[in-house]
């Protein structure tokens, strides 16, 4: 593992364009996500090495399927519900937030990378409220 950590968020990513699933974003640097819908980052890494991932988010259903790729690595993960979540007339605030750690690491080379975040379940299945990753 390296010492170094990396956030990126939702809101600085460079979105994949999809006409029919759009991504939106609600205070907070929060945005929601609905369908399959991938956001990208390219980032200078300091140091090369095997760096965990966490995903900081809230989803509105038991589960959701996820991948996060990376120089020809995918790790799939699955997002449970937070504990104590609500959903209330759409209100986002009433969700509770959950920073889930993935089971595998990503190695990033030292300097530019691109490493992107796939929700991977069809329309109407998820709502992904996407914070960090």
């Amino acid at each position: 593992m390296t010492k170094y950590t990396i956030a990126l968020y939702g809101v600085q990513a460079e979105e994949q364009k999809n006409e029919k699933i759009k991504i939106k974003e609600v205070p907070g640097m929060v945005l929601v996500m609905l369908g399959l819908k991938k956001l990208t980052w390219n980032v200078d890494v300091k140091e090369a090495g095997d760096y965990m991932v966490s995903v900081n988010y809230s989803v509105d259903q038991d589960s959701t399927d996820i991948e996060v790729r990376c120089n020809n690595k995918t790790i799939v993960g699955l997002l449970d519900k937070p504990q104590g979540y609500r959903y209330e007339s759409n209100i986002w605030s009433k969700l509770n937030y959950e920073q889930a750690l993935l089971k595998e690491t990503l190695f990033l080379n030292k300097g530019k990378n691109t490493i992107r975040f796939a929700l991977n379940q069809p329309v109407p299945r998820s709502l992904l409220y996407f914070h960090a990753l």
